[in-house]
């Protein structure tokens, strides 16, 4: 019998884990050796309160040995505070628990207090999401045609490219928080794990240490700032809405307070991961 997505992940030494959206009715069933991404990555007054939480990993089968991120976004001052009752909740019934930070107020915080194991966010590790760039390098060295730019004063001009160098090239494969400063820096706060989005540009990586969980199929573009006063009143709460945009090559959609787009570019061979640092594969809630 042929071995399923997941099975061959975990054969190969590729972690397994699943975003499990806590708004949702229904709890879906997961292995206990599968684990479990939950929170908001990019609301605060859309992440859970520590006893929905609780709630929700007991629900899941949620023993002390079943692995558990936290995933937490952009904080105000008040959101700090909130998001720090959440995580020493829960580090109180799993105490190995990772955080997935978006805020570096959060990330310092929990550093500097040793609480749990840290590691950096989609919205901070500074990854090329732009889809359009895939286009832009696989043309390189070539550059496209003039075209006339139209002012709505009624005046023209003649926009003229420059080709895409190696150097362009390099600096969109590669993600920032991937520099020797950086990795340093982190390392003495035991911070050794970036989260990222997609290889859809290639990814060139330093080998230098971090590890790399690659989350799929679900990619942010943009984060809008969220004005609600609470999470009952969050104006992020909503529908999709699929966009459509001149010139980008997939469908753009909003949620929440994100607009981003679906799709899967890694590479079929699971020891192309392992060669990149890829040591854990993030299914999401749409996969």
């Amino acid at each position: 019998m042929a071995m399923g997505k997941r099975d061959r992940a975990r054969a190969s030494g590729i972690e397994q884990a699943i975003w499990v959206d806590w708004r949702g009715p229904a709890v879906p069933n997961v292995a206990p050796n599968v684990r479990v991404y939950l929170g908001h990555e990019s609301c605060e007054h859309l992440l859970p309160g520590p006893q929905e939480a609780l709630s929700l990993v007991r629900r899941l089968g949620g023993s002390q040995l079943r692995p558990l991120s936290l995933v937490t976004p952009f904080l105000t001052q008040d959101g700090l505070a909130r998001t720090r009752r959440l995580i020493d909740a829960l580090l109180a019934h799993w105490s190995e628990m990772e955080i997935v930070c978006n805020d570096w107020g959060l990330l310092w915080d929990l550093a500097t207090g040793h609480a749990g194991r840290l590691a950096l966010g989609r919205l901070l590790v500074g990854q090329s999401l732009d889809p359009r760039i895939v286009g832009m390098l696989a043309e390189l060295g070539q550059a496209p045609a003039a075209r006339v730019i139209h002012h709505v004063d009624g005046t023209a001009c003649l926009l003229r490219y420059r080709a895409a160098s190696t150097e362009a090239a390099a600096h969109f494969r590669a993600v920032s928080a991937d520099q020797a400063e950086m990795i340093d820096f982190f390392a003495g706060f035991g911070v050794e794990r970036c989260e990222i989005s997609h290889l859809r540009h290639g990814l060139l990586t330093s080998g230098r240490g971090w590890r790399y969980s690659l989350h799929r199929p679900w990619i942010p573009l943009s984060v809008q700032r969220c004005h609600g006063s609470a999470r009952g009143r969050c104006p992020c709460r909503g529908e999709e809405q699929v966009w459509s945009a001149r010139g980008f090559p997939v469908p753009l959609i909003h949620r929440d307070n994100v607009v981003g787009y679906r799709g899967h570019f890694d590479p079929a061979d699971d020891s192309a991961l392992i060669g990149l640092g890829i040591d854990r594969i993030v299914e999401g809630p749409d996969s």
